[in-house]
């Protein structure tokens, strides 16, 4: 039963627990909202400003007087939001790349069938009932694939867009040697 805070002296001893749970919650609310922010601008900053900068003057790394060295590196971020699944399926059938593929199955199992759900996955369809094959990529698995290909120089820059991967160029700051 919830009891309001200003029932009288039985919750003067948790008041100051209620008080400064309120008062984390809302510091941890602001601390998010300041990490979100200061994310935006680094962003900013390692994904465009300082690589077209470095760019600019022909610079593929610097070095910084205590050692440590700036970098641009290449990264491939990916999205299971597809634009055009059909043509990206039609693009890993034509390129061999199944088994990038991972599988994902929604059966439904009528009340009083219990004892089928044990066996669904190898015999759904003999069982006669409803199931749903659905198909996706995993993400970690299309940007190594990716990776590997864009190095051997086997994949263009509309086989990305049609795999939904998103090419980023991003510096990094190493430690010193």
């Amino acid at each position: 039963m919830a009891q309001d805070i200003a029932a009288g002296d039985s919750v003067d001893g948790i008041r100051p627990l209620i008080v400064r749970q309120d008062q984390l919650e809302q510091e941890c609310a602001e601390l998010e909202s300041r990490l979100e922010a200061l994310r935006a601008q680094l962003r900013e900053i390692a994904e465009l400003a300082l690589p077209s900068a470095m760019d600019g003057l022909g610079f593929g790394e610097v070095k910084l007087s205590d050692g440590r060295r700036i970098v641009i590196e290449e990264q491939l971020t990916t999205s299971e939001k597809w634009r055009d699944w059909a043509a990206a399926r039609g693009w890993i059938d034509h390129h061999d790349a199944r088994h990038l593929l991972r599988y994902a199955m929604r059966v439904t199992v009528p009340t009083g069938r219990e004892r089928d759900a044990e066996s669904i996955v190898a015999t759904a369809r003999r069982l006669g009932l409803e199931a749903e094959l659905k198909e996706s990529l995993a993400p970690a698995s299309l940007k190594r694939y990716c990776h590997e290909r864009l190095a051997q120089g086997t994949l263009s820059d509309t086989d990305l867009d049609i795999l939904g991967v998103h090419r980023t160029r991003r510096t990094r700051i190493l430690p010193a040697r």
